[in-house]
Formats: structure tokens, C-alpha cells, sequence
């Protein structure tokens, strides 16, 4: 029995992978299901209701032990894998925080 290259294997399974998703795909539109990168869908999630996926991001990160990390490494994690604008959402947002309690409000425009 002739035994396969490991180029050839993978070849083999990313083609198996894409027939899984292609499938999968099929089955979502019959239900009228939308596939969403992963960023996209984070995203909308953050609009809905940033505190819970910032305390789901807190969660995540803290059940990371070994190594355990801070939260500018876990978001380069994040970042690595193409979640760009949840990670710029998360930095905007727990910066944003503090510039409005910094920021004086402009005492001469009265409404």
C-alpha cells in the first residue's frame, strides 16, 4: 500500500473541510442562517452590549493559566487571528472610559 505525502494529506483534509463547511453552508440557508467571520459577529455583539463581551473576554482570559496573560498579549492573540475590529472596539472602549472622565465638559456652550 502506497503511503500519502504530508502534502498530499493535508490536501486531503483541507479538501474534506471544505466539502464539511460547504454542507454545513447548504443546511444554514435552508434555515435561513447567515454565515459571519468571527470579527463580524463579535462585533455585533459589542454593539448589543459591550459589557458582557468585555466580561466575557475577562473570563476567557483568566482561565488562561499556563501561560497566563495580560490583557494586551490576549488581545494580540485575538488580533493574530483576524479579529481586528473586536480588538480595536475593546481598546476604544476601555480607553474611551477614561478620556470622558477626563475630559472637562466646555462650560460655555449652554444648551
Amino acid at each position: 500500500m502506497r503511503t500519502l505525502s504530508r502534502s498530499a494529506a493535508r490536501f486531503l483534509d483541507v479538501a474534506g473541510a471544505l466539502r464539511r463547511v460547504s454542507r454545513a453552508l447548504e443546511r444554514a440557508q435552508i434555515h435561513d442562517v447567515e454565515a459571519q467571520h468571527p470579527d463580524e459577529f463579535a462585533e455585533y455583539l459589542f454593539d448589543l452590549d459591550p459589557a458582557v463581551v468585555i466580561a466575557a473576554a475577562q473570563r476567557q482570559r483568566s482561565q488562561l493559566k499556563s501561560p497566563a496573560m495580560d490583557v494586551d498579549r490576549f488581545l494580540d492573540n485575538l488580533l493574530r487571528q483576524g479579529l481586528v475590529q473586536t480588538v480595536k472596539s475593546h481598546r476604544l472602549h476601555s480607553t474611551g472610559i477614561w478620556i470622558c472622565a477626563i475630559v472637562p465638559r466646555d462650560e460655555t456652550s449652554s444648551a
